[in-house]
């Protein structure tokens, strides 16, 4: 869904898991500042949210055929 959001509207989200580009750690955001625990990397464009839980952003680029019974 990273690639739907338009470029400067890449929000941060507390309760995300991030992977840095960098040193491929995973990791908790756990402060306002987004910046991997192992090489101190700070760049948005490189630490990629790879679990977001209940992300009204994502929610918002669905429709209702995206959403299909089983």
């Amino acid at each position: 869904m990273k690639a739907k959001l338009p470029e400067n509207e890449q929000t941060l989200v507390a309760g995300a898991r991030y992977l840095c580009v960098w040193c491929d750690a995973e990791f908790s955001m756990k402060r306002s500042e987004l910046r991997c625990p192992g090489c101190g990397n700070s760049q948005v464009q490189d630490i990629i949210p790879i679990y977001m839980e209940n992300d009204p952003q994502e929610e918002a680029l669905y429709c209702e055929v995206d959403f299909h019974g089983g």
